[in-house]
């Protein structure tokens, strides 16, 4: 069982031994990531945005400011009680996931309602949580015990190893141990989508009429929401893979 003993010292961050590797948990109370590994991982999340399935946002992200989103990204998940969980191999950084919960999401609700939203369209972030609410029969008031793995990133050449099923296997042992009862994951990515499946994720469908996710993006005050869009990959079926998000039950409540 994964421990999270909060005092006036940093603990460590929490590691798991992998398969050709090293996982590091990074949370408020441990030791935060090196900005070497930041800056590594940093590289790789731009590639992420700047190779996406879709164009609708038209990103184009540089190196430095990548770096910079990325760790004000990292440094706001950490702050708010989430979770930044890397992956090393031989000492390198590969890959990253980062977890929160959708509390998260309730607590910034009023303050991301009167942002600007585009596209202008879309419905605003509470309808989606009140849709959210509905379809998996969770009040709003307890979407604390539901973990969020918002993001699953391995480096290009690293992929194929394993490293990101290990990633999400370290995600559920982690939420599971710290109390939550649900997970929910999102994800366009043809290899996450089949590892989902097999560790037991249902899809959430409907949840807007317009491809909409349940989550969003906010950047400079302006909130967008995710959308379920057709990927350029496929899945071991052949058929393509939309972004969409998935639940699974951690345990009993």
């Amino acid at each position: 069982m994964i421990m999270v003993v909060k005092n006036m010292m940093k603990s460590k961050p929490k590691q798991i031994k992998a398969e050709e590797g090293r996982i590091h948990i990074f949370t408020e109370q441990t030791t935060q990531p090196s900005k070497s590994m930041l800056d590594r991982l940093s590289l790789i999340y731009m590639v992420g945005f700047n190779n996406k399935p879709w164009d609708v946002y038209e990103w184009n992200i540089s190196p430095e400011r990548a770096r910079k989103e990325f760790t004000k990204l990292v440094t706001t998940v950490l702050k708010a009680g989430g979770t930044f969980i890397s992956f090393e191999h031989r000492g390198t950084p590969v890959g990253f996931n980062i977890i929160t919960d959708m509390g998260v999401f309730v607590q910034r609700l009023e303050e991301v309602e009167g942002f600007k939203r585009l596209p202008k369209e879309f419905r605003s972030p509470k309808q989606y949580l009140e849709t959210l609410s509905k379809s998996i029969r969770i009040p709003i008031s307890n979407f604390g015990r539901i973990g969020y793995i918002a993001d699953v990133v391995v480096d290009v050449s690293h992929r194929g190893r394993g490293y990101g099923r290990a990633l999400i296997e370290a995600s559920l042992k982690y939420l599971k141990d710290t109390g939550r009862y649900y997970v929910l994951a999102w994800s366009v990515n043809a290899v996450v989508y089949n590892i989902l499946q097999q560790k037991g994720f249902e899809i959430i469908d409907e949840i807007g009429d317009k491809g909409e996710g349940i989550d969003f993006l906010v950047h400079n005050r302006v909130w967008y929401p995710t959308l379920d869009l057709p990927a350029r990959e496929r899945n071991t079926a052949g058929e393509l893979v939309f972004a969409r998000h998935y639940i699974k039950k951690l345990k009993n409540h």
